[in-house]
């Protein structure tokens, strides 16, 4: 399908694909990553483990340079089970005899993650049987339910509805499945639509969870191609619906889901430039734009945002009054960073000067260090000052208010004995206004 609306449009875009029968998931990773094919459709979870160098890819390790482009139809978790034996959600299959498939199948092991889900995997009686035969069993009365994941409509579900014993789908959903999906990112929520079997006593669609078909490439395949393919199938995705049933609920937004590889950067472009995907925006607070602060968060924007396209993040750079607004800001959520001074940093972690009264900052965390600041005193060759003593009775500038320079510049008067109420006339400007 997706070679065909591309060959359709090849003599705009000069782009023509050809389809290979394969073997399936595995087959098609090591082909792109052996260069023998440019692309290929696989499923998430197998496309997970590839990327983290487990289950087939655990002796040669990660495989750094697949990418993703989108993903397809979800294989639904499904759950068939019959009418009379008062299965209307997952946790009804306590007690119950259940075909989950055979041992190191894909399908067996997505049905143990939903049971764990609930907590039910010792709860259940595990009926040993092939997919293919469950619908026979379950109508026979051997079993009361049987998992498969599926692409729908499917022929195995179709032949489970046909028989005197009513059946239906259960829906499988909730916190449980919410938390599954956050922490293994290749499942995703899927819809099962009603009418997609007939003969099935449901009346509404169907809630569950799934892996997806996803179409993947190498990280060598170019820009520009990527950006086509991706292109031509999001802006005739009606076309693309109508091609098979499995592909009915599907959506701009979801088919961005259940992708476990880095997406291609000429899938990015297009996403971006459509408003699919927009760039994650962090703040970082600096300081005066002459100082040293400003170049420093322009330089960490700059190493970073030459890449966003792998990391979907930009930063931009604000200038700031310094330490202390750039502490307070990032407490409120207004920046995500800050640079700021490491003594100013301190006193906000453990509730002194500035933050006597709000507390301790707890909250705050440390990235990394960058360069030393030497406290500094410039003086004027005629005014005759030789060393902090001679300050008494000099109109010294010692930093904006909230600063940190000023801090360091009370902390060194304080430490030679100069009160700076009475021994000098204190201003308080920027850097820049001082010189």
């Amino acid at each position: 399908v997706i070679a065909r609306i591309m060959n359709e449009n090849s003599e705009e875009t000069d782009i023509r694909l050809a389809v290979e029968s394969t073997g399936g998931s595995v087959f098609n990773i090591n082909a792109i990553l052996e260069g023998k094919m440019q692309f290929g459709i696989t499923q998430s979870d197998r496309q997970f483990e590839a990327v983290n160098g487990l289950a087939d890819w655990e002796e040669k390790g990660p495989q750094d340079e697949l990418r993703s482009i989108f993903s397809i139809h979800s294989e639904s978790v499904s759950l068939i089970a019959a009418d009379d034996a008062e299965i209307e959600n997952i946790r009804d299959l306590v007690g119950k005899r259940v075909v989950i498939g055979h041992p190191g199948s894909g399908p067996r092991q997505n049905s143990i993650d939903a049971l764990e889900a609930f907590d039910i995997e010792k709860d259940v009686i595990i009926v040993d049987g092939d997919i293919s035969s469950a619908p026979i069993m379950l109508q026979n009365n051997e079993i009361d339910a049987f998992f498969y994941t599926v692409g729908h409509p499917s022929q195995t579900i179709l032949i489970a509805t046909i028989g005197p014993r009513s059946v239906h789908l259960v829906p499988i959903f909730g916190e449980e499945i919410d938390e599954l999906i956050e922490k293994t990112p290749y499942y995703a929520k899927a819809i099962i639509p009603a009418d997609i079997y007939p003969n099935a006593t449901n009346e509404s669609e169907i809630e569950t969870f799934g892996v997806k078909a996803t179409l993947l490439t190498s990280i060598k395949m170019s820009q520009e191609l990527v950006y086509e393919i991706t292109k031509e199938i999001f802006e005739n995705l009606d076309e693309f619906k109508k091609m098979h049933p499995a592909y009915q609920g599907l959506t701009k937004e979801n088919m961005l889901e259940g992708l476990s590889a880095p997406l291609h950067s000429g899938a990015l472009k297009y996403y971006r430039e459509s408003g699919q995907i927009q760039y994650n925006r962090q703040v970082i607070g600096t300081g005066s734009v002459t100082g040293v602060y400003y170049p420093t968060g322009g330089a960490i924007a700059r190493i970073i945002n030459e890449d966003s396209y792998y990391h979907n993040l930009r930063l931009t750079v604000e200038s700031t009054a310094g330490s202390v607004f750039n502490i307070n800001n990032v407490i409120q959520g207004v920046f995500q960073f800050g640079i700021v001074q490491s003594d100013r940093q301190f006193q906000a972690y453990h509730g002194l000067a500035d933050w006597e009264e709000k507390g301790p900052q707890e909250k705050l965390r440390s990235i990394f260090s960058v360069h030393n600041e030497s406290v500094t005193l410039i003086a004027a060759e005629d005014s005759g000052i030789n060393s902090i003593i001679d300050l008494k009775g000099k109109i010294v500038n010692l930093g904006n208010i909230g600063s940190g320079p000023l801090k360091n510049s009370i902390d060194i008067l304080t430490a030679f004995g100069i009160d700076i109420e009475n021994d000098i006339q204190a201003e308080y400007a920027t850097i820049t206004d001082a010189v």
